[in-house]
């Protein structure tokens, strides 16, 4: 732990990168669109353009059983992820679970600390998204 990593390290990583994240996301809404009844791929007389092409992977995941996860840091509950109210619940079991339940707990951690919640895209998404929706309120713990 020679070299630890700061908030402003980590907030630079999402932020350099969001172009691949970008391209990755347009690149499965085309073809979404593109895979649709509507849509006769193989009559499109562009069908051959490297647009179609997918982007590299960023960091490509190994899979496996070599590659299985071992451990969880926090446990995993059953509430599901399909509302901004559903994520809020789950911010506040994951805040219970890391021993920051209290009122006392709640304003140190607004306060004092910069937390990342780390997760697959969608989980990144909704959680910016729900902190978005939370922006106007009287506090981060509305």
């Amino acid at each position: 732990m020679q070299n630890t990593l700061t908030e402003l390290d980590i907030m630079d990583l999402g932020h350099e990168s969001y172009p691949e994240i970008r391209n990755h996301a347009i690149y499965h809404v085309l073809r979404f669109l593109l895979e649709s009844p509507e849509f006769n791929l193989k009559k499109y007389s562009g069908k051959c353009s490297k647009i179609f092409n997918p982007p590299t992977p960023i960091h490509k995941v190994k899979g496996g059983p070599e590659h299985q996860t071992l451990q969880y840091l926090l446990g995993t509950v059953n509430i599901p992820e399909a509302s901004y109210e559903d994520n809020g619940r789950l911010v506040d079991e994951w805040m219970m679970q890391m021993g920051w339940g209290g009122k006392d707990a709640q304003k140190s951690v607004g306060t004092e600390k910069v937390i990342f919640w780390v997760g697959d895209q969608l989980t990144v998404d909704r959680l910016r998204n729900l902190a978005k929706y939370r922006a106007e309120d009287e506090n981060s713990y509305a």
